[in-house]
């Protein structure tokens, strides 16, 4: 679980909200092909993208899941934040890719 303190507290469904908690690591198969039926929804232009995981729009549905919280929420966040949580996601992805090719580097 991590924690993010935003930098712009926004007011959500009469909440002030100053914390978001998500947990990427919690996500599975299931959740990411939910995550993805839901993406692919959203706009007729979304099953042309090839590598989803690296637009925004895709990580915030991420987030949204990690977060237990709706996509609305994070369209809501100010720019500064929005851009720093899709970015953690985005990393997270990074990352397992790193860790994938660094193996198979092994494995050689």
């Amino acid at each position: 679980m991590e924690n993010y303190t935003l930098l712009r507290p926004i007011d959500f469904e009469g909440e002030r909200v100053t914390e978001i908690s998500y947990d990427l690591e919690s996500l599975n198969g299931g959740d990411m092909l939910a995550i993805e039926r839901q993406f692919l929804n959203t706009s007729n232009g979304n099953q042309y993208i090839m590598v989803k995981e690296t637009t925004k729009e895709f990580q915030v549905y991420v987030l949204a899941k990690a977060a237990g919280k709706p996509v609305e929420f994070f369209f809501a966040l100010k720019a500064q934040d929005f851009s720093q949580l899709t970015m953690r996601v985005n990393n997270f992805f990074i990352e397992a890719e790193l860790a994938t090719m660094a193996q198979a580097e092994q494995q050689s």
